[in-house]
């Protein structure tokens, strides 16, 4: 993918990357869209347990915990895989 950044932006970017210690611009750029891709999976978790504290309660079973397992599995490949 090829991004053409206004020359303000440009010239950020290059001046960040070096300043942080990136190899180049691009992978100051990569890194950004990384952190971006982990943020959205930590909200999509605290949505997920914002949901969970309104709905009706019960006492925990095997298949509860292993579902919690199977589930924090899952959003932990999707965060990798992103």
């Amino acid at each position: 993918m090829d991004i053409t950044l206004p020359e303000d932006l440009q010239t950020f970017a290059e001046a960040e990357s070096a300043r942080r210690g990136f190899e180049n611009p691009e992978s100051f750029m990569q890194s950004l869209v990384e952190a971006e891709k982990r943020r959205q999976v930590r909200v999509e978790i605290e949505s997920l347990l914002l949901e969970s504290i309104d709905g009706p309660f019960s006492d925990w079973t095997d298949q509860d915990l292993a579902n919690i397992h199977r589930d924090g599995t899952r959003l932990i490949q999707k965060l990798k895989s992103r």
